[in-house]
């Protein structure tokens, strides 16, 4: 298994890095209290074997930018997709904004060498509304258009709520099938297409040619100490788990992907749950290269 580049996603860090913007997703205490300046940081996921990088809730600003792009040069590292926003949720969200800040992203993506810009969210406007999902296909084609011209291409990265059903359609069909190829790419979510009721090998395939970006993160079932238990526990038990810790095909996954043309797939995990998130992405690495994915770093 040789076509592809594992990366990962710098979120994954967040709570423990002193560039991440921390508090966006309610996570239990960490365990060891030390954060990790850019270099520092930089350097120890060069040492677990990973040299591509996405950013995402990180405010970007110029000099975080000049000492990421050090970092890149002295440890031979890439960032592949910087992260952008289509629509805010909260006004303090950190990142470039599509409407006002498109000019910015485009030398961000010209200073980091990097030919993807991602949207971390399904567009606000598309929740719950088959007209938001179609206003929103209409603004993705034209800002994709305009990066298209700097050589940089759009993608989305998508959830489980792309799964909601308008008529005979998922939302993800109606963005898919109403978004131009050229200019708009899906970054799928493993975890995410699973918790949608879905197959993320299926949509890997379905998708194939528009999914340069493929995101890895388990899918875990955790239940709660007996003493704990009550009707919402139980139904609450859905965890995001450390590759090879949970419950996904990753050969069916992997193979789909390999068939498929994936390019990069960032490591992402939202929650790790108290565990020190380097602790889990070097668990990750390691169940990687046990799969037989060494060829992927």
């Amino acid at each position: 298994m040789n076509n592809g580049k594992i990366a990962l996603q710098m979120m994954t860090l967040r709570e423990v890095t002193s560039f991440g913007a921390k508090g966006l997703i309610q996570i239990d205490e960490i365990k060891e209290k030390k954060v990790y300046g850019v270099d520092e940081t930089f350097r120890m996921v060069k040492e677990l074997g990973i040299s591509y990088l996405e950013l995402s809730k990180i405010s970007v600003t110029d000099e975080i930018a000049e000492e990421m792009a050090a970092a890149c040069r002295a440890y031979d590292m890439h960032i592949i997709a910087p992260g952008i926003i289509y629509e805010r949720y909260m006004p303090d969200e950190p990142g470039d904004l599509l409407a006002t800040d498109f000019d910015r992203i485009v030398r961000r993506c010209k200073q980091f060498d990097a030919h993807y810009v991602r949207n971390g969210m399904l567009p606000r406007s598309c929740f719950s509304s088959y007209d938001g999902y179609m206003r929103a296909a209409e603004g993705l084609n034209e800002y994709g258009r305009r990066l298209y011209e700097h050589g940089i291409q759009l993608y989305l990265h998508t959830h489980h709520y792309e799964f909601q059903r308008f008529g005979n359609k998922f939302g993800l069909e109606l963005l898919a099938e109403n978004t131009d190829p050229r200019y708009i790419g899906f970054e799928l979510d493993t975890h995410w297409v699973q918790r949608g009721g879905q197959s993320p090998a299926k949509w890997i395939r379905r998708l194939a040619g528009r999914v340069d970006l493929l995101h890895l993160k388990d899918y875990r079932i955790q239940l709660p100490p007996t003493s704990e238990m009550t009707r919402q526990t139980l139904q609450g038990c859905i965890e995001f788990g450390e590759i090879g810790e949970g419950n996904l095909d990753w050969d069916e996954i992997f193979t789909a992907a390999q068939e498929s043309g994936v390019r990069y797939y960032p490591i992402e995990q939202d929650n790790t749950y108290g565990r020190n998130p380097f602790e889990s992405l070097a668990i990750s690495v390691r169940n990687l290269r046990e799969m037989g994915c060494a060829g992927l770093f």
